[in-house]
Parts: C-alpha cells; sequence; structure tokens
C-alpha cells in the first residue's frame, strides 16, 4: 500500500512540472484555457 502512494505522489510531482510548463508556454503566448 506504502508503495503505492509513494508513485502516486512522485506521479503527482510530474504531473506538476509539466502543468508550470504549460503555464509558461501559455503566458508566452495567449491562449484560452480549453486545455483538455
Amino acid at each position: 500500500m506504502l508503495g503505492g502512494i509513494i508513485s502516486l505522489r512522485e506521479e503527482n510531482e510530474a504531473l506538476r512540472r509539466t502543468h508550470q510548463k504549460l503555464l509558461k508556454l501559455l503566458k508566452e503566448k495567449p491562449a484560452d484555457d480549453s486545455v483538455g
């Protein structure tokens, strides 16, 4: 069970990083929020 929780945390970190990258891209070139 703990292993699953840890992997979920790591997945969350990866998602957060990709989210930050997407935010930077959106700031560079204006676009609507309808992404996914």
